[in-house]
C-alpha cells in the first residue's frame, strides 16, 4: 500500500480527477473516485475521510474555474446591458457566488462519500482490552446515614 503525506496524497487525486473525464468517467463517480484515491494514498495515522473532502473541494473550485472557459450556448441574442439596470447585473453576481459554494459543497459532500468509504474498506482494527469487572456494593432497601454523636466531653483539671 502507498503512504504518501496528505498534500502528496490530495494532489495526485485531484490530477487523476482531471483526467478521468477524459477516459470516459465523469460525473459523479469521477469525485467519489477522486475522494477515495487521496484517502487511501494518506498514511496509516493520518487518514481521515477529511482528506478526500479537501481533495473533492479543490476538484470543486478547478472544475468552477475551468469553466469559465466553455462559453454558454443562448438561443437568443442578449438585451443591452445598460437598458437592464445594475439590478440585474447584482442578481447575476449573487448567483455565481452561490452557485460557487453549492458547486464546492456538492463536490466536499461526493468525494466525503469516497473517502468514508476507504476509511471503512482499510481501518486497521484496534486491540480491545478485556474489562475489568468492577467491585459493586449491592443495598437492599433504604438506609439512613448515621447520627453524629452528640455527647459532651468535659475537661478535667490538672493538679
Amino acid at each position: 500500500m502507498l503512504e504518501f503525506d496528505e498534500e502528496i496524497a490530495i494532489t495526485i487525486s485531484v490530477i487523476l480527477g482531471l483526467i478521468l473525464p477524459f477516459l470516459w468517467i465523469g460525473g459523479i463517480f469521477n469525485v467519489i473516485i477522486t475522494g477515495f484515491l487521496a484517502t487511501y494514498l494518506t498514511k496509516t495515522e493520518s487518514r481521515s475521510y477529511k482528506v478526500g473532502v479537501f481533495a473533492g473541494g479543490i476538484l470543486g473550485v478547478l472544475i468552477f474555474m475551468l469553466s469559465f472557459l466553455t462559453p454558454p450556448q443562448l438561443p437568443y441574442v442578449l438585451p443591452n446591458p445598460i437598458q437592464l439596470g445594475i439590478g440585474t447585473a447584482l442578481d447575476g453576481i449573487f448567483t455565481l457566488v452561490l452557485g460557487f459554494f453549492v458547486t464546492i459543497g456538492i463536490f466536499a459532500f461526493l468525494a466525503f462519500i469516497g473517502g468514508y468509504i476507504a476509511t471503512k474498506i482499510f481501518e486497521t482494527p484496534q486491540p480491545v482490552e478485556p474489562r475489568q469487572k468492577k467491585n459493586r456494593m449491592i443495598i437492599k432497601g433504604r438506609f439512613k446515614p448515621k447520627k453524629k454523636d452528640k455527647r459532651v466531653f468535659k475537661r478535667r483539671k490538672l493538679n
